[in-house]
C-alpha cells in the first residue's frame, strides 16, 4: 500500500476570531474554544517525529486571540530549529499583529506570515467586520522595516476573491 508523507499541517490554535467577514461561517459556531498547552506540545513533538515539512499554526480562527499564543509559536520554532519540523508559520488578519508580536515573529526568524485582507482601504473593511485597513497596513510596515533585510519571515498577502470587481482585484495586486 501506498503511505503518502504529511506535508503540511493547519494546526487551529482557537477557533474564535475578532472580526465578523461576511464570507465567514461565524454565524454557525455554537462554541469557541482553544487548544491546550498539553494537546498543542503533543500534536507539535508528534510532526516533529514525523518530519513534517511545513506547520501553519492556523485554520479558521486568529491564533493570536489564544492567550498562550506567544509560547506556542516559541514551541513550534523551537522544534523547527532543533526538531524535524521544516517550516513554522501562519494567517493573521492583521488587526492583532503589533510590535510585540512583530518583535517576537523577528527575534525567532518565523518563516512566514500571510496577511489575509479583502482589497484595499474601505472595500475590505467593508467585507472584514472590524478590521481597519489602516492599521493592517501600519503593521505590516512595521514588520518590514523590523525584519530589514532579512528574508525572514517572508510576508505574504491574499484576499478572498467574494464578490470583487475586477478593479478592486488589480487595485490589491
Amino acid at each position: 500500500m501506498y503511505h503518502p508523507k504529511l506535508q503540511t499541517v493547519f494546526l487551529e490554535l482557537t477557533n474564535k476570531c475578532n472580526l465578523r467577514c461576511e464570507m465567514c461561517n461565524w454565524q454557525d459556531r455554537e462554541k469557541t474554544g482553544y487548544i491546550s498547552r498539553k494537546l498543542f506540545e503533543s500534536c507539535v513533538d508528534q510532526f516533529s517525529e514525523m518530519e513534517l515539512e511545513v506547520l501553519n499554526l492556523q485554520f479558521g480562527g486568529e491564533s493570536l486571540l489564544h492567550p498562550d499564543f506567544k509560547d506556542f509559536l516559541k514551541y513550534a520554532i523551537d522544534k523547527r530549529d532543533h526538531g524535524k519540523i521544516g517550516y513554522v508559520g501562519w494567517t493573521d488578519n492583521g488587526m492583532l499583529f503589533n510590535e510585540s508580536i512583530c518583535n517576537l515573529v523577528v527575534s525567532l526568524n518565523v518563516d512566514w506570515i500571510n496577511f489575509s485582507l479583502d482589497g484595499v482601504g474601505q472595500v475590505n473593511d467593508n467585507i472584514r467586520l472590524g478590521s481597519k485597513y489602516s492599521v493592517i497596513a501600519k503593521n505590516i510596515k512595521c514588520l518590514l522595516e523590523k525584519r530589514g533585510s532579512s528574508k525572514k519571515p517572508k510576508v505574504l498577502l491574499n484576499m478572498v476573491d467574494h464578490g470583487k470587481t475586477e478593479a478592486q482585484k488589480l487595485e490589491f495586486l
